[in-house]
């Protein structure tokens, strides 16, 4: 916990498909050119369903992050609040700043397949959207980031169980900068 960022978009497929489905989560697969499910991609790289192995974990973990991350979110009734600040060590053009509101464990999305019960860091929003904030950071410069949304448009089972993820993303490479 706290070392890595952990987002999972369900799918409406295979039949019947996630319930949880969105189309924010459709345009993260077509992104990573997801063709089934389950599929992973870390630091960019997609990896099917091949497991990760400890020694990738550490090796991602300990390369050199270029970006300081700070960032909060409260939560008021069923809206949350969130506020980002990012700060470059280098100047880096044309990145993509993701964010989403994950919820820590769902049980309403099970279904007969697969006999699962529960799922971990389900995506239920991004901000501001699936495409994320296009930005360029130059050396030094800070730059904040503030969303809030009504959760009860998505399919929050718990306001209390929400996390906040967010990634600095190489538009070309899928590179994550930092997280």
């Amino acid at each position: 916990p706290g070392k890595y960022v952990y987002t999972k978009y369900v799918m409406n497929w295979p039949a019947p498909g996630d319930p949880y489905y969105t189309a924010e989560g459709g345009k993260r697969k077509n992104f990573y050119n997801v063709g089934g499910v389950p599929f992973l991609a870390y630091n960019g790289t997609g990896r099917s369903s091949k497991a990760v192995t400890q020694e990738e974990l550490d090796e991602i973990y300990n390369s050199p992050a270029f970006i300081d991350i700070k960032g909060s979110f409260n939560i008021e009734g069923n809206n949350i609040n969130v506020v980002a600040d990012v700060m470059s060590y280098i100047d880096i053009d044309n990145v993509k700043v993701h964010i989403t509101v994950n919820e820590k464990t769902t049980t309403g999305n099970f279904t007969y397949d697969y006999g699962l019960k529960e799922f971990h860091h389900v995506m239920m929003k991004m901000f501001p959207d699936a495409e994320g904030s296009t930005v360029n950071f130059k050396t030094g410069e800070h730059q904040r980031f503030e969303f809030n949304y009504d959760m009860s448009k998505t399919f929050v089972e718990e306001m209390k169980d929400l996390e906040v993820a967010l990634w600095i993303q190489d538009i070309e490479t899928k590179e994550i900068y930092n997280s």
